[in-house]
């Protein structure tokens, strides 16, 4: 699977194909989804106005290591922000019952909107590496706050287990309601093991089940369209000689995160 940031990336010009093609207008989205791929690096400086942790060596290293942590942290948070914004935008623009465009009334809070859309008609669709990522999400979410495991996470639908739990992820931290990480949750305190301070993997994968959760509403949507992407070449990976005269919209959106595209004998669904 491709690294988170370049997932998004790959997204990014889905939606900027679509645009151009007038199959609708995806500005607003896709520029979240620019940013989400696009941020480097972010730098957190805890005390940064505090003289006096200067007499202390002792005191400064400790500094030195949380801004790291704090740093990574902030980055992971800063690209979960950017993508919710993506898929949030998106959702305003799919989901048909969202808003009374007469009274300018708005009807359905966005995330049940759009987690009815993903359900309804029995809707159902795979992409491989999708239940692997909610998985690994749910366990670290049931190993650091069980208790904010939704209580119908059993029970909804598959499509929208991602959003659902990813949705906890972002009401914990857009309210205040998380404590931030500290050295002392670090399981081994180098920095250049950071990848295991639970938090960090938390958001990591909170915000690729995002990423999945905006290629099921995209598929739900074109599923029936029969569009073809017919110069692929705007995607990083070789063209199968099936898909030479185009590929499949469908297919693509179910492949963009990945290094190649998948065919239908991959499939365990297909569209």
């Amino acid at each position: 699977m491709l690294p988170l940031q370049q997932h998004a990336y790959e997204l990014y010009k889905i939606f900027c194909w679509l645009d151009e093609g007038h199959y609708s207008e995806f500005e607003f989205p896709s520029e979240w989804l620019n940013l989400a791929a696009g941020v480097v690096d972010v730098k957190i400086v805890p005390r940064l106005y505090d003289s006096t942790i200067y007499w202390c060596g002792i005191a400064m290293d400790r500094e030195k290591e949380r801004g790291k942590l704090w740093s990574e942290f902030t980055k992971e948070l800063t690209i979960f922000n950017f993508s919710w914004g993506a898929m949030e935008s998106y959702i305003k623009m799919v989901c048909p019952e969202l808003y009374d465009h007469k009274s300018k009334i708005r009807k359905n809070a966005t995330i049940e909107s759009a987690k009815k859309y993903l359900s309804e008609n029995s809707f159902f669709i795979d992409i491989i590496e999708y239940a692997d990522t909610y998985n690994k999400l749910f366990e670290l979410m049931f190993k650091k706050m069980p208790n904010e495991i939704p209580g119908d996470f059993n029970s909804v639908s598959y499509n929208v287990k991602g959003l659902s739990l990813a949705k906890c992820v972002r009401n914990l931290f857009a309210h205040g309601a998380r404590k931030l990480p500290d050295l002392d949750e670090v399981e081994d305190i180098r920095i250049e093991d950071i990848d295991l301070v639970l938090d960090i993997k938390m958001i990591h994968f909170a915000t690729r089940a995002i990423l999945f959760t905006l290629q099921f509403l995209l598929i739900r949507k074109y599923s029936d369209s029969g569009i073809l992407i017919a110069d692929p070449s705007m995607f990083d990976f070789s063209v199968p000689e099936k898909f030479e005269e185009g590929i499949p919209l469908s297919l693509m959106l179910k492949s963009l995160h990945l290094d190649y595209v998948i065919t239908t004998e991959n499939l365990t669904l297909d569209i």
